[in-house]
């Protein structure tokens, strides 16, 4: 697949992992890994998070991989907006 893809997430495990598997199916020559980080007081969030996190280490096809972490938890329109400058600068 010649088309870059964006793949946002946020401490949706169950979600993000179908997501996923469809990305892994369409192998994109270019991926952006973008996740917002968890609400600190948020331990179930924090857990999820780390482990959509650890899926970039399954990108084992041809691939430009950009992982963008964020370092801190901002609300969804700043995050997305976090997210796209992470792709477009």
């Amino acid at each position: 697949m010649d088309t870059a893809v964006l793949f946002e997430t946020f401490a949706r495990p169950q979600y993000a992992r179908q997501v996923f598997d469809q990305i892994k199916k369409a192998k994109p020559k270019k991926l952006y890994f973008y996740s917002n980080k968890a609400r600190v007081d948020r331990p179930d969030e924090v857990r999820n998070n780390e482990e959509i996190c650890s899926w970039a280490k399954e990108v084992d096809w041809d691939c430009v991989l950009h992982t963008f972490f964020s370092e801190e938890n901002m609300d969804v329109y700043n995050s997305n907006y976090d997210a796209k400058e992470g792709v477009f600068n």
